[in-house]
């Protein structure tokens, strides 16, 4: 079976890279996120090799009540992230397997995020809608959940080999995804870039 775009390791790679931030600048991150709240929990969905939790962990390293949860079905990212974790003594980061890519089974342990993360992982699952549904034990009526990622209707001379158009979503897929499983989005990022990014929460009459 071939790999797909988001399990190659160039495009890991790229996305903890310098280059990355020629396409997307961290400013986005901080847009989402940008001040520490107590008691902060992040949940980092097909995280990769660490891009958002690293990020987070290096922009709070002042403070010691939060944490990051990642998680991804690819166990060598996880490998990967673990070392990264080890190596550069970054706080507050436990990443964890996620068995199915597309059905969030997490563990117990694993506490209702303030801030969930879709960076550049949605259009990376079999089907946007079953994990959208199955995150619900996670999230509560003030999560903000984040979506970050690819438009195909984008073209991007980097992007296009590291992350085909046939492997994406835009915009308008992504968000009628979020309607028909009852999420609100609440603010759209004006990009310049070949991506999208918006925040979005739970609807009341969904149990949020």
């Amino acid at each position: 079976m071939p790999f797909r775009a988001h399990e190659s390791q160039e495009y890991q790679d790229f996305l903890i890279s310098e280059q990355r931030k020629g396409i997307i600048s961290g400013d986005l991150y901080h847009a989402m996120l940008p001040a520490f709240t107590p008691e902060l929990n992040i949940l980092d969905f097909g995280c990769g090799f660490g891009y958002v939790s690293v990020y987070y962990s290096e922009k709070f390293k002042e403070h010691d009540d939060f944490h990051i949860y990642a998680c991804d079905y690819q166990i060598d990212a996880l490998d990967f992230l673990w070392k990264r974790i080890a190596e550069n003594k970054f706080k507050n980061i436990t990443p964890f397997h996620m068995p199915d890519q597309s059905r969030l089974h997490c563990p117990k342990w694993v506490p209702v995020a303030d801030h969930l993360f879709f960076s550049f992982s949605l259009s990376a699952t079999d089907n946007p809608v079953d994990i959208l549904k199955t995150i619900r034990p996670l999230i509560s009526e003030k999560t903000l959940i984040h979506v970050i990622d690819w438009d195909k209707n984008r073209n991007h001379e980097k992007m296009d080999v590291l992350y085909p158009v046939r492997s994406r979503l835009d915009a308008a897929q992504v968000k009628d995804c979020l309607e028909r499983t009852g999420y609100s989005v609440i603010r759209d990022y004006k990009l310049a870039g070949p991506c999208y990014a918006f925040t979005c929460r739970l609807n009341p009459e969904n149990g949020g």
